[in-house]
């Protein structure tokens, strides 16, 4: 009997130990989670343009990364429609500058110039 009761309270602490930890982290990732969203807020206040000029095709989060500023705005739409380059064939020429870029990226790319 004394040796369940032993086993049972080693048992215990071990899932005591396991929530603790489980907690700890849940505390950094949310501290971490709300520095990123303080940051992102601060980015977008300081680059935020003077006359903005609304995207009908994005909203929400996206409305608020293109309001950041141009460069933000073609990162993140390049991000989303990234095509590989092929791997053969270049024979060392230079790579095109929008090469890479999906078709949304290089319109933006082409209205900034």
């Amino acid at each position: 009997m004394e040796t369940l009761r032993t086993n049972a309270m080693n048992e215990l602490r071990l899932k005591e130990d396991c929530v603790n930890q489980l907690h700890r982290l849940l505390k950094q990732t949310t501290f971490e989670r709300d520095e990123a969203r303080r940051h992102l807020q601060h980015l977008l206040h300081l680059h935020r343009p003077m006359n903005p000029r609304p995207l009908p095709e994005m909203g929400g989060l996206m409305q608020a990364v293109a309001d950041a500023g141009p460069l933000l705005k073609t990162l993140f739409v390049a991000g989303q429609t990234v095509q590989t380059p092929p791997a053969v064939g270049m024979r060392g020429r230079k790579r095109p500058a929008m090469w890479g870029l999906g078709p949304d990226a290089k319109r933006l790319l082409k209205q900034r110039h």
